[in-house]
Formats: structure tokens, C-alpha cells, sequence
């Protein structure tokens, strides 16, 4: 509708960002059942919000503990490579590895969650540009 207000062709060139899900095998598993639930898998803010609900029941797995003592660092452990992939849904193979000792990398419904030196997450922003009548996805903000 913007497009539509502005005039096709005035915006041609313009990027934006939105909260984005790559093409991942996690962001497809997690698509396919959130459908068969019955709710949008793209809605807003709908898979950060599964991912981090999945990253800290794991990170307190890992812990072994829900108090905050460790769970920053059990949090990086489980979301960052290296380690055995987790895909959404798949917690008992996680608590598994987990009481293994194993290392696990959890690749979610958003796509990977790799903690840089500063803590931050990146990758799961997409830029758009607005073609034509519409917007498009470029890909992940790098």
C-alpha cells in the first residue's frame, strides 16, 4: 500500500529491513508446524520469539540451574558452533547430547544464532528494496 500511495516508481532504489526468517532447514521445520498449529509462521516477531524461548530452555538445561550464575555463558554454548545441529523441535535430542556432554548448536526458526565477541546476534534482519508495485527481499543484513 505504500507503493500504491506513493506512485510505482517514485520509491524504486529505496531499502528498508524488517525482521526476517532466512531459508534455513530450521526456519522450514519450524514453518510447517506452525501451520499445522494453526498460526502465521511469518507473522511478526513469531520465530525470534519461539527461538528464544527454546534458547534459554536449553541454556538452562545446559546450566543445570535457572539461576542467572552461568546462564549467559550456557546460553553462547548452545547456540554457537561449533556442536551437533538442534533444529526447532528437537529437545530431546538436545537434553540428550546435553547429559552426554556434548556440545550443541542450535540453528532455529530465525536461522543460526551465533553470538559475536559483543554478544550480538546478526543475520536474522532482512533488507528489502522496493521494485516495481512491491517490495523484495535481498537477504540477510550482513
Amino acid at each position: 500500500s505504500l507503493v500504491t500511495a506513493v506512485g510505482e516508481g517514485r520509491l524504486d532504489g529505496f531499502i528498508g529491513t524488517k525482521i526476517g526468517n532466512p531459508e534455513t532447514p530450521g526456519t522450514a521445520i519450524f514453518a510447517e508446524a506452525a501451520r499445522a498449529a494453526g498460526f502465521d509462521p511469518a507473522g511478526s516477531f513469531v520465530a525470534q520469539a519461539y527461538d528464544a524461548a527454546f534458547l534459554l530452555a536449553l541454556a538452562i538445561q545446559k546450566n543445570g540451574s535457572d539461576s542467572r550464575e552461568g546462564l549467559s555463558a550456557a546460553l553462547r554454548e548452545v547456540a554457537t558452533a561449533p556442536g551437533e545441529v538442534i533444529l526447532p523441535g528437537e529437545w530431546q535430542k538436545a537434553v540428550e547430547l546435553i547429559a552426554a556432554g556434548q556440545d550443541i548448536n542450535y540453528e532455529g526458526a530465525a536461522g543460526s544464532h551465533e553470538f559475536d565477541e559483543k554478544g550480538d546476534v546478526p543475520g536474522v534482519v532482512i533488507e528489502t528494496v522496493i521494485e516495481g508495485p512491491g517490495f523484495k527481499d535481498v537477504g540477510p543484513v550482513q
